[in-house]
């Protein structure tokens, strides 16, 4: 590219009309992109003209500029980008106000799209100026400056570790914890997440002093003033993982009365949460360290997973009949219950805490998983759908910590060489017998509500039914297939493509885990309708699953070679043809799919 075609393009950036500036400044950007050769004095007058369009009059000609910006910061010498970030810099405070929030968003750009080669001299150049920011008296640079130093800690978090004099840690801490007591709700936050990023490149002497810090302003006689301290120390537990171990003892004792507070108010929500979600960062970032402690964090969880001050079971029995009614629309002073109800975030809390409990410690939760079930199914009432899937992925982590190894198929194993998912065998924790103790009971309360209206919530359940016929298909195929086979047909037809895969993969494994084909003929008919609908279905996965599920239960049918039962001679007809109508219009991978549905030559 010519000199005299950039000098023009840099003549057209500062043309009288805004449409000549935003395509002059795009084209400059697609030249240097394309690898256009600048020496050093012309780059750094494309550099100055677009610093200059941050400041235009035009809000087409300011956003286009920042996104041109960030597409060449990786075109230009690391001179002329220090450049542009320390002039952004100084804009932030000394430019004009109305453009404040286009020199942040330009540089938070710039730190993110930043090579990793400049992030040294970028960590230089911005760190002092924006941590003095943060001593501002205006809140509006204070805020900015926060925000771009907690991007910066958290893309080149590595460079600073090993550079501690790149940053003045100890100020920062100071004027960062000041701003927790400001009535800027969005300071407060801001302030709170960049503690959290600052506490990963602290010397522990330092992790400590900030700590001791934020538990001294906590105060469970006020919940609302100590509620940015209990957040930023949630910030700090989940960025410093096991360097939380020392202060562990402090903290539990700091965070035990939030916990037993009976104050239905939405901050007390929030506190509770984030009280929750510390206790989870320690059981798995300090799994050793937290054990004295596990039996009082277990109790909380199970008690706050119940946690519901605005739940009236009379109420909600009453709100299951008028569903048909409430189709049609709620009253709006009951959607404004619903709206100002935050105490679902409680117990959305409580069940990841449990579930990290079960993956990290299950020596502790399996002494009370009878309770926990039986929790659990209580806990079907949730109205928060998000809740209730965790809620029901609890049990399913149960149900997977069942299993302690599953080993290979053996050569000789015809019936594992047939399906490479079907394990030869299982080999169960201890924990095992107190979960198949309650669980046929449990898999029928679950599965009324398997035609909830939530598509989340459905998966959830289809899951769980699922990890059951991995762990043990016995137990369904034993007692429970006629509760479990019947339902899962029901909703087939009106749910998604994944759930549709789950079902299909359900029917698969307890076919084929079943020693006989009598618990499956009556609900023969309702099988050949499900797999016609899914030979039919779009999503190319679905009739590739169908087609294997019908070659597993044909397989079955045909088992002993003298079987001559009308019924089940009429059904292999029926899938043979929907399976050769398949394959006729389908793909490869249905006709790779049509071989698991071919009888043997021994049939």
């Amino acid at each position: 590219m010519s000199e005299s075609k950039i000098a023009t393009l840099l003549k057209d950036m500062e043309h009288g009309d805004q449409d000549n500036r935003e395509m002059a400044a795009t084209d400059m950007c697609t030249e240097i992109i394309k690898g256009a050769q600048l020496n050093e004095a012309l780059e750094k007058s494309v550099c100055n003209a677009y610093i200059k369009q941050l400041e235009d009059s035009s809000i087409n000609v300011r956003d286009n500029v920042v996104k041109c910006i960030s597409k060449i910061c990786s075109k230009i010498s690391e001179a002329q980008f220090g450049m542009i970030a320390n002039k952004l810099t100084e804009c932030i405070v000394k430019g004009s106000s109305e453009f404040r929030d286009v020199y942040a968003t330009c540089l938070k750009t710039l730190i993110g799209e930043a090579d990793e080669s400049f992030g040294t001299s970028l960590c230089s150049a911005l760190l002092e100026p924006l941590v003095s920011n943060t001593g501002h008296k205006m809140e509006a640079v204070i805020e900015q400056s926060i925000d771009l130093i907690n991007d910066l800690l958290k893309r080149f978090s590595v460079i600073l570790v090993h550079n501690p004099n790149m940053i003045k840690r100890e100020i920062l801490m100071k004027n960062l914890i000041s701003q927790l007591n400001s009535t800027n709700v969005a300071l407060k936050k801001k302030a709170s997440s960049c503690l959290g990023s600052l506490a990963v490149i602290m010397t522990p002497k330092q992790l400590s002093d900030l700590i001791s810090l934020l538990l001294k302003k906590i105060n469970p006689k006020n919940v609302a003033a100590s509620q940015p301290f209990i957040e930023t120390l949630g910030a700090v537990a989940e960025t410093v993982g096991y360097k939380l171990a020392p202060n562990l003892s402090s903290i539990m004792e700091a965070l035990r009365p939030f916990c037993a507070i009976d104050d239905p108010s939405p901050t007390d929500h929030d506190v509770k949460e984030i009280c929750l979600t510390v206790y989870e960062c320690s059981v798995r970032k300090c799994p050793k360290e937290v054990s004295a402690y596990l039996d009082e964090i277990l109790h909380t969880a199970l008690k706050m997973l119940e946690y519901d001050p605005n739940y009236n079971p009379d109420a909600a029995g009453q709100e299951a009949m008028d569903d048909d009614m409430n189709a049609w629309g709620e009253p709006e002073d009951m959607q404004q219950v619903a709206e100002d109800d935050y105490s679902w975030k409680v117990r959305r809390a409580s069940a990841k805490l449990l579930m990290t409990m079960i993956k990290y410690r299950n020596d502790k939760v399996k002494a009370v998983y009878g309770k926990l079930i039986e929790l659990i199914v209580s806990r079907l009432c949730e109205r928060d759908e998000t809740v209730k899937c965790d809620v029901l992925h609890i049990f399913t982590d149960m149900i997977k910590g069942m299993v302690l190894e599953q080993s290979s198929a053996g050569e000789g194993d015809a019936k594992a060489t047939e399906d490479m998912d079907m394990p030869a065998l299982l080999v169960r924790k201890s924990s095992a017998e107190s979960v198949l103790k309650d669980l046929p009971e449990a898999i029928v309360k679950i599965l009324d509500h398997v035609n909830d209206k939530s598509q989340m919530v459905r998966e959830a359940i289809v899951n769980l039914i699922y990890t059951v016929t991995i762990a043990d298909p016995d137990s369904i195929n034993g007692n429970l297939l006629g509760a479990v086979l019947p339902k899962t047909l029901s909703i087939y037809k009106e749910s998604t493509s994944t759930i549709k895969i789950l079902l299909l993969k359900i029917i698969r494994r307890l076919i084929r885990t079943s020693l006989s084909e009598d618990p499956y003929l009556p609900y023969l008919d309702q099988l050949v309708k499900v797999f016609k609908a899914a030979t039919t279905d779009e999503y190319y996965k679905v009739p590739a699953e169908a087609l294997k599920t019908a070659g597993s239960l044909v397989r079955l049918l045909r088992r002993q070679a003298d079987s001559s039962n009308p019924a089940t001679t009429k059904v292999i007809k029926e899938i043979y043809a929907v399976c050769s109508k398949t394959f006729k219009v389908g793909d490869v991978d249905s006709e790779i799919c049509l071989l698991y549905t071919s009888p043997s030559p021994r049939d």
